[in-house]
């Protein structure tokens, strides 16, 4: 239990400029307040475009979801700085971006 918990106390790899200016000023719970605030729109987006590809393809439902992830994924890791956070930002995006060539596939015309 004790490596558990250490993961997720690390600290982040990184620090954004919000979070080295003003870390915690407007919550003492929200190290980065506005970014957090900001994965709002990568909630919505992620949920709308997931109704709407309902019914397309796989990859392209798989896209909108991953667009989901990446949202809580920034969230977590601008709202607390932790290294856990950091990998749930970084490693959706990773796969957002192989969901967009998976999009692709098929798509090129030689």
């Amino acid at each position: 239990m004790a490596a558990a918990e250490s993961i997720w106390a690390r600290g982040s790899n990184v620090e954004w400029c919000e979070a080295v200016a003003q870390p915690f000023r407007h919550s003492p719970h929200v190290a980065e307040f506005w970014n957090t605030i900001s994965n709002a729109a990568f909630l919505v987006i992620g949920a709308v475009g997931l109704i709407r590809a309902w019914k397309s393809s796989w990859a392209i439902l798989y896209t909108e979801a991953m667009l989901l992830v990446v949202g809580v994924g920034s969230c977590l890791f601008h709202s607390r700085r932790t290294w856990v956070g950091e990998v749930l930002d970084e490693l959706p995006m990773s796969a957002m971006a192989l969901g967009y060539l998976m999009c692709l596939d098929g798509r090129h015309v030689a």
